[in-house]
């Protein structure tokens, strides 16, 4: 790969990182939405990839949605936090 495929390649954790932060900025003020959003969106969209592929859960349907919902559900207010408190706390 060469340019910017391979730049977008080796640092994609932080390219989405930062389009996560523009995607979600309208929301980033209510973070009990974005606790509400990851609990709903997050195991969707897991659920939306295993229908469309071989993949499965490993375990009942509505054990990996709820532990999908767990996660997401802290995960997306973490990543506000991150985004508006770490950042100064890093590199200030």
């Amino acid at each position: 790969m060469r340019g910017a495929l391979c730049f977008l390649h080796k640092h994609y954790a932080v390219v989405n990182a930062v389009a996560a932060q523009h995607a979600l900025k309208p929301v980033y003020e209510r973070p009990w939405l974005l606790a509400v959003m990851g609990a709903v969106a997050g195991p969707m969209a897991y659920w939306g990839g295993i229908r469309l592929s071989d993949a499965a859960w490993g375990m009942t349907m509505p054990q990996g949605f709820l532990i999908m919902m767990l996660i997401w559900c802290w995960l997306l207010p973490l990543h506000r936090w991150l985004t508006l408190e770490g950042g100064k706390r890093w590199f200030d």
